[in-house]
């Protein structure tokens, strides 16, 4: 059997942070464009909505595919072919020009965006060293150091990760988690007015 190349885990943080970003990244960034699609499309905003319930709706009932799928044929066979049809998807809703198009493309695009995610916390299965970063207070790339907007990770030591965010829209969110003995807890805040608010959901003291 061929010896396995061992894996860069810079590389492997990069592309655990782009897969997890691409789905949410295709929601986030319909928003803003809700007037123009619209007014071109000949859509109220009650139409317009649909763009995201046919995106979810597709997303949810690939999410218990993908994690098998990659496990039977392989991770990047499942990744790869995933980002390929999310491309294609994304080019289709630019270039539709009806509202049923769109909304074709935009499920399209749901069931393959689950790949990023539901891969992304398999390979974390894979390479658990890498779940690390999450932590990380702050890190340096050249000479520009950036620090971590979970506030928690100050707040309780047993928090270790793992996501935050802020849109106009959608407010300040955050996906926290935390191993306490051998167990793992997930909480999740979103539309919470700012930093602080955000922080405050989810008080260690509870």
């Amino acid at each position: 059997m061929p010896e396995l190349k061992p894996v860069s885990i810079r590389r492997l943080a990069l592309l655990l942070g782009g897969l997890a970003m691409f789905g949410p990244f295709s929601i986030d960034t319909i928003f803003p464009a809700f007037p123009e699609i619209g007014a071109q499309l000949g859509a109220d905003k009650l139409a317009m909505q649909q763009t995201i319930s046919v995106y979810l709706l597709a997303y949810a009932l690939t999410s218990v595919v993908h994690g098998p799928l990659s496990d039977a044929i392989g991770r990047r066979k499942v990744i790869l072919g995933g980002l390929a049809v999310f491309t294609v998807a994304s080019a289709g809703c630019a270039l539709a020009m009806d509202l049923p198009t769109l909304l074709f493309w935009r499920a399209v695009q749901g069931l393959s965006a689950g790949v990023g995610l539901i891969v992304g916390r398999a390979l974390i299965r894979d390479f658990p060293e890498t779940y690390a970063y999450n932590a990380m207070k702050e890190y340096t790339v050249g000479s520009i150091t950036q620090h971590n907007r979970n506030t928690l990770l100050w707040r309780d030591g047993s928090i270790d990760g793992i996501k935050t965010g802020h849109h106009s829209q959608a407010g300040y969110c955050l996906a926290a988690s935390a191993k306490r003995d051998d167990t793992r807890l997930i909480a999740v805040v979103m539309g919470t007015a700012s930093e602080k608010v955000r922080a405050a959901y989810l008080g260690t003291e509870h």
